[in-house]
């Protein structure tokens, strides 16, 4: 029997070296939404100092048949006994994820006072919308003894001047927690929690919010947070998003134009929050035929892109500057649309870690 389960265990070794072998390699894991190593070039260089063997590990391990389902395998094993945070994700309950944050609040202090030196320069109406975690509006779903900051308090210290207008959804979001705000396998909100937030803003701005329309995808989407702890049996998301009356042109990092600012391709791929401003860019230029004769400067992450296509009813022009990867002067953005509004809006637990705010000053 011993010699029979030795005999099986290598012929699978056998088996799955082959399959790396000959099996074409795979560029990109939908599952975990990353791309996958690939074959190291070989050079004596490159043994010597021990770099090949690691990345031949790193490439082993990504191109390992069956991978898929082994890494969501052990996932779903670790689940099982007792763990609730498994890579980088917290699994709480009613099968909803949490992003993982660390204890502590260094660059709380110094965020908060390049927002405060931003606004005192800005010549036209600034707004601050706060962008809550979904651990905010459901704390109750989160795992016993899980971290999480406190939103309210870091709003608090941020003490941003009387001359910024806060636009804060916090209220209504908790007035209407029993609706889908958050995705459960995704750290974003859906369409449905930005508009909330949009409601907020419109009241902050003195205007009337736009009855929107209301299309419900086919689709099921997993999140990033579902990349990082795959588990078997977990249920996708819906996903749902507000009709948009204006015509607009949007033109994607100076180069690429759209005339919507929904990414229809992107509904039924892995990741299909790019379905809203296609993704991550780091500046987007939007037109529309609003005829308000307003222009708005928005500086957010990634939570402004189910945002900001509800606020093109209110704007002829809408300039929206990702500073994670925006490197221009902001100071020469304003400066070539004045009079404009400008938006800051952020998701306060990363807000209180964010290393790119210093750009805001250049």
């Amino acid at each position: 029997m011993k010699k029979a389960i030795c005999i099986g265990f290598v012929a699978v070794l056998l088996l799955s070296l082959l399959l790396t072998v000959f099996l074409p390699d795979q560029r990109f894991s939908e599952m975990e939404n990353r791309y996958l190593a690939q074959k190291p070039e070989l050079s004596l260089q490159a043994v010597l100092s021990g770099d090949w063997m690691e990345e031949m590990e790193t490439y082993l391990a990504d191109q390992f048949p069956g991978r898929t389902f082994f890494v969501r395998s052990k996932a779903t094993l670790n689940y099982l006994l007792g763990q609730r945070e498994i890579g980088g994700a917290l699994l709480g309950a009613d099968g909803r994820y949490f992003e993982v944050f660390e204890e502590g609040d260094a660059r709380l202090a110094q965020n908060a006072e390049i927002l405060r030196a931003f606004a005192a320069k800005v010549p036209g109406r600034v707004f601050f919308l706060p962008v809550y975690s979904a651990f905010s509006v459901y704390p109750e779903d989160l795992p016993s003894f899980a971290f999480a900051p406190d939103e309210r308090a870091i709003l608090s210290a941020l003490d941003l001047p009387e001359t910024v207008t806060v636009a804060d959804a916090y209220e209504e979001l908790l007035a209407h927690k029993r609706e889908d705000l958050y995705f459960r396998t995704d750290h974003h909100w859906t369409q449905d929690g930005a508009y909330l937030a949009y409601r907020a803003f419109c009241r902050a701005a003195g205007w009337q919010a736009a009855d929107l329309a209301r299309v419900q995808s086919e689709e099921t989407f997993f999140g990033s947070l579902f990349s990082r702890a795959p588990l078997w049996g977990v249920r996708g998301d819906d996903f749902a998003y507000y009709e948009i009356p204006s015509k607009v042109r949007v033109t994607y990092d100076m180069a690429e134009t759209a005339d919507s600012v929904y990414t229809m391709e992107a509904l039924g791929k892995k990741d299909m929050y790019t379905f809203f401003l296609d993704g991550n860019h780091a500046r987007v230029d939007i037109e529309t035929d609003a005829g308000t004769g307003k222009t708005l400067v928005v500086l957010q992450d990634s939570f402004a892109h189910a945002l900001v296509p509800l606020l093109t009813q209110h704007y002829d022009r809408i300039v929206v500057l990702d500073l994670r990867y925006y490197n221009l002067s902001v100071s020469e953005t304003l400066a070539e649309n004045p009079g404009a509004d400008v938006l800051l809006t952020y998701n306060l637990s990363w807000l209180a870690q964010d290393e790119n705010l210093f750009k805001l000053l250049r």
